[in-house]
């Protein structure tokens, strides 16, 4: 009787009528992006819900991760994601240290100013770059 009452009319809801500010960004991501191209976050943990909504393969920056420039996570990450094209980049909560943001837009030839902006900032290809809206 719960379920039917209380779970199931919030699924089936359509998430993109009235979507919250991950969906947003999610959208605005999968407009930005190919579908080949992998997106990375930092800040939300291993939440999967942007890589759902922005149907990507995604890289989520766990929070024990060691997010410093030099550190063997960021060493490894970028090693790991070499043969891939990775299309854009979220850094949520401004919680990425700001030498490895640097870092990360130029390995992966992302434009250095945000593309959006929010409690999240997404950073695409400079071909991208105009795509994305507000």
């Amino acid at each position: 009787r719960g379920y039917l009452t209380r779970m199931l009319p919030l699924q089936q809801q359509d998430a993109y009528r009235k979507p919250n500010w991950v969906v947003r960004m999610a959208n605005a991501i999968n407009e930005a992006t190919t579908p080949d191209e992998v997106i990375v976050g930092f800040g939300l943990g291993w939440d999967p819900e942007v890589a759902y909504y922005a149907k990507r393969r995604a890289v989520m920056w766990p929070g024990w991760g060691d997010p410093r420039p030099d550190s063997p996570d960021v060493v490894r990450t970028l090693a790991n994601l070499d043969p891939y094209t990775v299309g854009a980049f979220f850094n949520c909560f401004h919680g990425l240290p700001p030498e490895t943001l640097a870092l990360f837009l130029e390995n992966w030839g992302l434009q250095e100013s945000p593309a959006h902006r929010g409690r999240c900032e997404v950073y695409v290809r400079p071909q991208q770059r105009t795509t994305l809206a507000r």
